[in-house]
């Protein structure tokens, strides 16, 4: 399901989605869920918009860190 509607899987194998695979070869330290941190709404929107902009190289991960917040 998560690929057909373009979401990344619940699973950690990514290594069947073209798009996602990259993601498997992050270092576990850099991997931010919102759940465990107990974020929910709003701050995980800002999490997600942080996500996709340092994945499509808009921004380096210190410049979403530095506008954590404020992003759109």
């Amino acid at each position: 399901m998560a690929s057909v509607k373009r979401l990344i899987t619940p699973s950690k194998d990514l290594s069947f989605d073209k798009v996602y695979a990259p993601i498997s070869e992050a270092a576990s330290e850099l991997i931010i869920s919102p759940a465990e941190l107990g974020i929910e709404d709003t701050l995980a929107v800002q999490i997600r918009l942080a996500s996709y902009q340092v994945g499509t190289g808009a921004l380096t991960i210190d410049e979403a860190v530095a506008k954590y917040g404020s992003l759109k």
